[in-house]
């Protein structure tokens, strides 16, 4: 999982070393995980994620 705190307070929440993403600002870390993801044949979605309703008909 990248880091996207602020640069400045990253190291707070460095869980593990050598994690991706580290020295760049969140905008320019969503570029490089967009690339990553899309090189493994998927893409980001940046949608709400709410639950589809489902289609409800009246008789």
């Amino acid at each position: 999982m990248p880091n996207l705190s602020p640069v400045g307070v990253r190291k707070k929440y460095e869980l593990y070393e050598n994690k991706i993403c580290t020295g760049e600002e969140a905008a320019e870390c969503r570029v490089c995980l967009d690339r990553r993801v899309e090189s493994a044949g998927y893409r980001v979605v940046v949608d709400r994620g709410d639950p589809k309703q489902e289609e409800r008909f009246s008789h």
